[in-house]
């Protein structure tokens, strides 16, 4: 499945659509700042929420946590690094490496792609591409995206 993402979405907006690779709104992502950080909530096109990504602010690294239902699917963290910086996403044990900042990464379990992160351009605007390569995992990978939007954000 390919999903985009325009490119200010995050950074700006206190609500933005997901869209398919036909341009369709796939999924609605609202944004909800707290003194405890930032909350984001994944929801389908009818707005039945599907998941939810929070920062952890008790953390020396970038950590986001991702809840399906009340039960933690995954957290996501920034791991510790003098080269390129990079996420480990525990629970599937999955890896991102790439460059995060620009958009143009990989998360990956093992060698395994699990979805490749792109800058692409639309007539909506600047955006991002993310390609999953199996649809059980549409769900993480775009909580895991978010996350590390949310992270390299200023």
């Amino acid at each position: 499945m390919i999903l985009y993402i325009k490119q200010e979405g995050l950074s700006e907006a206190d609500s933005f659509t997901v869209k398919n690779d036909s341009g369709m709104d796939a999924y609605y992502v609202e944004n909800e700042y707290e003194k405890a950080g930032i909350k984001l909530h994944i929801k389908d096109i009818y707005h039945n929420e599907l998941a939810v990504v929070k920062q952890k602010l008790a953390s020396l690294v970038p950590c986001f946590l991702v809840e399906e239902n009340g039960s933690r699917m995954a957290s996501i963290k920034k791991a510790i690094s003098v080269f390129a910086p990079h996420y480990n996403i525990k629970g599937p044990e999955w890896t991102v490496s790439g460059d995060l900042s620009s958009h143009d990464y990989t998360i990956k379990k093992g060698s395994r792609n699990i979805a490749v992160i792109t800058r692409a351009w639309f007539p909506w605007g600047d955006s991002y591409e993310i390609d999953v390569t199996d649809d059980k995992n549409t769900l993480l990978s775009l909580a895991a995206v978010l996350a590390i939007d949310a992270a390299c954000s200023p």
